[in-house]
């Protein structure tokens, strides 16, 4: 339920910015229903790392770290068989996975230091004592 109010909330934020900005929408695509079909076999690519990742997930046959490096080949075959895997891309790929894997450490780091700086410094129920001390009953 948290994710899709989530979403829906998402989605009203974009209704409400457009129906204020109309510029933010972008241009207005037309096209008929014959060519929306025929679009349709460009998500079949995507399908295939999908069924790859998730299915071997809930076949047992991997864990979800290991189906995430399957989806990484996965994706290699796909833009190799495309003929549009190049170094570069390799390159940009690699460098984008490191940026996150740092951002990711970085917030790691800091919520170490945040949980020592509190368990040294403030009482350690803090936290505990400030949320129970608004008079919520738990049921």
């Amino acid at each position: 339920m948290p994710g899709l109010l989530l979403g829906r909330l998402f989605a009203l934020t974009v209704i409400v910015a457009c129906v204020i900005r109309p510029a933010w929408g972008g241009e207005r695509v037309l096209s008929s229903w014959a060519e929306r079909f025929r679009v349709l076999i460009d998500l079949l690519p995507p399908l295939g790392i999908f069924l790859v990742v998730v299915g071997s997930i809930y076949a047992g046959f991997a864990t979800p770290t290991e189906a995430a490096s399957l989806g990484v080949v996965a994706s290699l075959i796909l833009a190799a068989a495309r003929r549009v895997l190049t170094w570069g891309m390799l390159r940009d790929a690699i460098e984008g996975a490191m940026t996150n894997t740092a951002m990711v450490m970085r917030i790691i780091l800091a919520t170490i230091l945040l949980n020592f700086t509190l368990a040294t410094t403030v009482r350690k129920r803090l936290p505990t004592d400030s949320i129970t001390g608004l008079g919520f009953r738990s049921y």
